[in-house]
């Protein structure tokens, strides 16, 4: 019999509900994230994407149910997450190198131990040239990276990238994306990622989860029909751009008033 892995994330009936609002964001509201997946969270400006982040990391806290990070209730557990927010948010003051340190300082990980790791994970980027400069000498998408990789320094299992791209500008942003997914592919990590545009979600993840309805209630689950291995040729398939045109009208529908 195949054991059955414990998902990365799961919310298990949430609900909640800011206090300046009349009506809840959530009601017993459950998904799961299976682990080393890459699932994209799709949904209308206001519907709820980035407060699933909050609540994971524990700056928001739900009024009712459990949400677990490796099984784990975030409310009893030390478990990180690494988050990545829309704007990289690197120090000017800190060179690159000092910026990917962070988090190891604040795990008090020894000097030495942080440069090493640091210096491996500028290279994963491909920043290893950039180790001494600082992020107002480093491109749009070279300071992506750069955030990129401080939040692999967090050692974290399970990474939230809340539209990391969508400052960028178009060409740029599809060569992030290439870049995103085949860092993906190399490492046992599972990654939550949100953004408003479909055709990244379709050509990123394994696994799109669109919110509906407010509150929201449940999340709409779809697969994505693509390999492990793609290309973005393939999402001019006819399947593919049929997806993409209902996913379409699906947050159309959501974002009437």
């Amino acid at each position: 019999m195949e054991e059955t892995k414990e998902p990365a994330l799961s919310f298990e009936k949430v609900s909640f509900q800011y206090d300046t609002d009349d009506y809840a964001m959530f009601r017993d509201l459950s998904f799961s994230v299976e682990k080393g997946a890459f699932t994209a969270l799709i949904g209308p400006s206001g519907s709820g994407k980035t407060t699933i982040f909050r609540l994971i990391n524990r700056f928001l806290t739900p009024g009712a149910g459990v949400i677990r990070v490796n099984g784990k209730d975030v409310r009893e557990s030390r478990e990180e997450c690494g988050y990545m927010p829309q704007r990289d948010l690197l120090f000017p003051w800190r060179t690159v190198e000092a910026n990917i340190m962070l988090p190891l300082e604040i795990r008090k990980i020894p000097k030495d131990r942080r440069q090493e790791t640091a210096r491996e994970l500028l290279q994963r980027v491909g920043l290893s040239d950039c180790w001494g400069k600082y992020p107002r000498e480093l491109s749009g998408g070279m300071r992506q990276r750069a955030a990129f990789a401080r939040t692999l320094a967090t050692g974290a299992g399970l990474l939230l990238l809340d539209e990391p791209f969508s400052a960028l500008d178009s060409i740029t942003r599809v060569s992030m994306q290439e870049w995103l997914y085949d860092q993906w592919l190399q490492m046992d990590r599972t990654i939550l990622f949100i953004t408003h545009d479909v055709e990244e979600a379709l050509f990123l993840s394994q696994r799109i989860l669109v919110l509906t309805g407010r509150p929201v209630t449940e999340m709409k689950s779809v697969t994505v029909p693509l390999p492990r291995e793609r290309s973005r040729e393939m999402l001019r398939q006819p399947e593919m751009q049929n997806l993409k045109n209902r996913l379409l009208d699906l947050l159309r529908q959501e974002a009437k008033p």
